[in-house]
């Protein structure tokens, strides 16, 4: 056995190392922007496939640092060796790929990469690297090793604090939040005052985990916030963020802030519990001393905690108190589906539901658990078996499968209500699933309303569930029964996670405005980044938002339902390949009128597709400088006239400045910014010229925290009431 045993070891060795050679390393090598990306397509391909076999992993590892070393290979090449190498890199890859930040064509890649290792080693060679590295690339080191957690490097960036680099810095230790980044903080605060660099660092740590969920250290930042004459936003964003995460001790400390009557401590409390499923220990703590409070705080504290989804809170409330509890969770209505959908990938207060719906009907495929909200629509299974994906937990762990097609049927539909058709669906065991859906009217021929796609979306190159809405319009509205197929395109068969119904509550808004992702660069968290566009975007109530999680809506006759998309999404064509009627329905929407802007790595969109350019007006361009080190930089208004940017102000920013843009198409630059590397100015919003609709195209965005800025917020807003058609609101 033992001989067998060494036999299969050595043929499995051997055929790792031949799936390794038998790519055309060769012709990667040579690879030049412009050139056929096939070697590319073959490669990624290959780790895509082996993303459970360490063994290839680690074969095409040696084979990336390899190519790292060739004199011959080209720079195109090197840096989507430091791509992949972020990808499945581990300690070997770390020093050939930190000798990478000495050469400014390719630091930024290889920074990108080292970021994402996830070896401790890695922080030491940045820190090394951070001696010698000029501003704009220790700003990017500083950052990498704030986003990597790396407490080990708590010292290094607590000396930066009172150096030019203070702002990355401090930052960093706030997304590293241990102790002795809290007291670093608190030091460096003491010392300079109010800095909002550093009050920004701390409300991070708000959001936690507070420090090492040390009781001393929560109480010190609870401390920091509760202070006289603190920042009320501050303050309220900082409660907000202790409160969702409960650590030890703090519940108490809540009770007497309540005690005290602090208003932004209980307008913290009542944002936080009203839109959060966390915090059930503070709720109760709060409950606790309801008979304690004043009758309006008292009332509005009972009415948050009777809104939650978890029962936990009522518990605790008082006897004397429990039946204007129960009236007030009636009158939140607080129905069957809320706990229905409670292990659901959408759930009643998730940011992708367009504003004013509701979910109204719900099956889980796998399970065959079917609910509704009482008298109104719902769903049956016509076809399709239960199957479940092993080590997934949730509803997304089980699926109806099909060879041929899942099939639906949705009854009960009041011809005069508006619905949206949402569902999950994910390829959990990497089949390669290509599925197209169908739709039919009381028996009618059956028509394609979303085009052939990968049952999946990407996030942080891993795949995941994805969650799509098909709006119920043109022919598919004022009807009482539909039926839906999911189609197996290509695959080993079709697969539905969860189905629902969601219905119009409260009045339409005048424009409709759905952002469109699914897919990006694996250090773009596309969904923080998309709640966070659609909150922003929801500041002006003249707008409904809905986010889609698959690039293929684009070629969905469906998509005439939206005044204005917003591309999201970065695809790459071996995972996310998109059908033709994709483009097409992209350029026939702007050509008819459709508003669309662009974020940030949407440039990098449809590589395949030659006119996109067109439409986007500049696209990225992989053989250019990608961007600055993610640093603080300023964006200056070129152009105050046009609606996006009248009465905007020059604003600061702490992103990516993008350098690496190309094309000719006629564009008006409305803003832009000078890069602290080569001095040049770079577009950083700017109107494309031509296209039949209304497009703006912004590279601001790389994750969440960019688009709270506030210039930001304001540029984006603007730009998709402009691109829906409406004129922007004016600032105040």
């Amino acid at each position: 056995m033992n001989h067998f045993c060494f036999v299969l070891f050595v043929i499995l060795r051997l055929s790792h190392g031949a799936i390794a050679a038998d790519a055309d390393w060769d012709a990667l090598a040579a690879y030049a922007y412009g050139q056929d990306r096939a070697p590319l397509h073959e490669i990624s391909g290959i780790i895509n496939r082996a993303h459970d076999d360490p063994a290839v992993r680690a074969e095409m590892e040696q084979r990336f640092i390899m190519l790292l070393n060739r004199e011959d290979a080209t720079v195109d090449a090197k840096a989507f060796a430091c791509e992949m190498l972020g990808r499945i890199g581990s300690y070997p890859a770390i020093f050939p790929v930190a000798k990478l930040l000495a050469e400014p064509i390719l630091a930024a890649h290889a920074l990108t990469a080292l970021e994402r290792i996830p070896q401790a080693e890695a922080n030491r060679a940045l820190r090394e690297a951070l001696s010698v590295a000029d501003a704009p690339l220790r700003g990017g080191i500083i950052t990498a090793l704030g986003n990597r957690g790396a407490a080990s490097s708590v010292e290094t960036l607590a000396a930066l604090l009172n150096t030019s680099d203070h702002a990355a810095a401090a930052a960093a230790l706030g997304n590293i939040a241990s102790d002795e980044a809290i007291k670093a903080l608190m030091l460096a605060r003491a010392g300079t005052g109010a800095d909002p660099a550093l009050e920004s660092a701390v409300l991070q740590c708000a959001y936690g985990p507070v420090g090492d969920n040390n009781p001393e250290y929560a109480a010190i930042l609870f401390d920091f916030l509760y202070r006289e004459g603190a920042n009320a936003p501050l303050q309220t964003a900082g409660f907000m963020g202790l409160i969702r995460q409960e650590a030890d001790g703090l519940p108490a400390l809540f009770r007497e802030a309540l005690r005290a009557d602090a208003p932004h401590f209980i307008e913290a409390t009542l944002i936080a519990l009203g839109s959060s499923g966390s915090g059930a220990a503070t709720a109760a703590a709060l409950a606790d001393v309801l008979h304690e409070l004043e009758p309006e705080a008292q009332r509005m504290i009972l009415e948050a905690v009777s809104a939650r989804k978890d029962h936990t809170a009522m518990e605790t409330v008082p006897p004397n108190m429990r039946d204007a509890a129960d009236a007030v969770r009636k009158e939140n209505n607080a129905a069957p589906m809320d706990d229905a959908v409670a292990n659901a990938a959408i759930r009643p207060e998730d940011p992708l539901l367009p504003d004013g719906h509701r979910i109204v009907a719900y099956l889980n495929c796998g399970a065959g658990k079917h609910v509704t909200g009482g008298v109104g629509p719902a769903i049956a299974l016509l076809s399709g078996t239960p199957c479940q994906f092993p080590g997934i937990e949730g509803a997304v762990g089980t699926a109806a499968c099909d060879p041929a097609q899942v099939v639906c049927e949705i009854s009960g539909l009041n011809p005069d209500a508006d619905y949206v058709l949402a569902f999950t669906w994910w390829d959990a065991d990497n089949g390669n699933r290509m599925q197209s859906v169908r739709l039919s009217v009381e028996g009618d021929q059956w028509k394609t309303v979303l085009p052939p796609a990968r049952a999946a979306a990407y996030d942080n190159d891993a795949s995941t569930w994805a969650r799509v809405l098909l709006p119920l319009c043109g022919g598919y509205s004022n009807i009482g029964n539909l039926r839906a197929a999911f189609v197996n395109e290509s695959g080993p068969s079709a697969v539905v996670n969860e189905i629902y119904v969601l219905q119009r509550i409260a009045p339409a808004k005048p424009k409709r405005v759905l952002i469109v992702t699914g897919d990006d660069y694996g250090g773009h968290h596309w969904r923080s980044t998309a709640s966070a566009l659609a909150a922003l975007l929801r500041e002006d109530e003249r707008l409904e938002v809905s986010i889609n999680e698959c690039p293929a809506i684009y070629g969905s006759p469906l998509l005439v339902h939206y005044d204005a998309t917003v591309l999201h999404f970065k695809n790459y064509a071996e995972r996310t390949p998109l059908d033709r009627a994709v483009g097409k329905g992209l350029k026939n929407h702007v050509a008819n009128g459709g508003g669309l802007v662009l974020t940030h790595f949407a440039c990098g969109a449809f590589q395949e597709w030659e006119a996109f350019v067109k439409i986007a007006g500049r696209v990225w361009n992989p053989d250019m400088r990608p961007h600055d080190p993610h640093g603080a930089f300023t964006v200056h208004i070129t152009d105050a006239e046009h609606l996006i940017t009248q009465g905007m102000d020059a604003f600061e920013i702490t992103d990516e400045l993008y350098t690496c843009l190309d094309g000719d198409t006629p564009i008006t630059v409305l803003c832009d910014a000078v890069s602290a590397v080569d001095k040049k100015t770079y577009p950083m919003g700017f109107v494309v010229e031509n296209t039949g609709g209304r497009v703006f195209h912004s590279t601001l965005g790389h994750d969440a925290a960019s688009y709270d800025t506030p210039g930001a917020r304001a540029l984006y807003r603007r730009a998709a009431a402009w691109a829906a058609g409406l004129e922007p609101i004016p600032l105040k």
